[in-house]
């Protein structure tokens, strides 16, 4: 029964709203082209920011 809690993938989390929830700015890439964006707006941001990149 333990072990079901170390699954990431139930349940299905929104990690970028759940950064955003706590002040983080966030966002969700697919692209490389996207990551290179995230990641010029994140290193402008003062503190720190969440980029998930999801993976097919």
């Amino acid at each position: 029964k333990a072990q079901a809690l170390t699954d990431l993938t139930r349940p299905v989390i929104d990690w970028a709203a759940l950064a955003k929830g706590f002040g983080v700015p966030a966002c969700s890439v697919r692209t490389d082209g996207e990551l290179a964006d995230a990641l010029i707006r994140a290193f402008a941001e003062r503190g720190p920011s969440l980029i998930e990149a999801l993976l097919d």
